[in-house]
């Protein structure tokens, strides 16, 4: 006897694959993990709690505000807005260079906003006629059970149940400067 033949050995092989795609397959949709299979659930996963998450609020001149995720003020990849962000304001970076970094941002912001493409998301824009004059960074805690949507900015707020003030720049042309001095 010289063993399997070819077909047999294909055979044996092919079979021995369906079955592990089909028990794969039954652990994404059950998302359960047992080694070796995945749930593949990394980006799929709904988190059903608290989390927490950095998000922008721009100022307009009336006091009017708009919140949005960190990747919509920035033109880099989504994922590194955020750290990047941290980065200059939070982490004892130099006090000027993140007021001349607050400047350029809103800058870009009013006047040349950025369209999206692949991981860079486009930019936040004004409403018309008017300009952002300022920020702040804040660390938002959302209620996920609240939000059927988190990557979407439309009502985001209502998921908020608390929001901690991180940094905050106002552009010197809107500070209001006490004239009796």
């Amino acid at each position: 006897m010289d063993g399997l033949s070819t077909v047999e050995s294909e055979v044996i092989l092919l079979t021995a694959f369906i079955i592990c795609a089909l028990i794969q397959f039954l652990h994404v949709l059950v998302n359960r993990n047992r080694w070796p299979f995945v749930a593949q659930n990394m980006f799929a996963h709904r988190y059903s709690g608290f989390v927490k998450r950095l998000f922008v609020v721009l100022f307009y001149e009336d006091g009017e505000e708009t919140m949005v995720l960190p990747g919509r003020v920035l033109p880099v990849a989504f994922f590194r807005a955020q750290r990047m962000l941290i980065n200059m304001f939070c982490h004892g970076s130099s006090e000027l260079a993140a007021r001349e970094f607050s400047k350029l941002l809103l800058y870009r912001l009013n006047y040349k906003p950025w369209d999206g493409f692949d991981e860079i998301e486009p930019s936040v824009k004004p409403r018309n006629g008017s300009e952002y004059i300022g920020f702040q960074l804040c660390m938002c805690e959302l209620d996920l059970r609240l939000v059927v949507d988190l990557a979407s900015d439309i009502n985001i707020e209502s998921a908020i149940v608390d929001r901690e003030v991180l940094c905050e720049y106002i552009s010197d042309d809107y500070l209001e400067v006490d004239s009796s001095l």
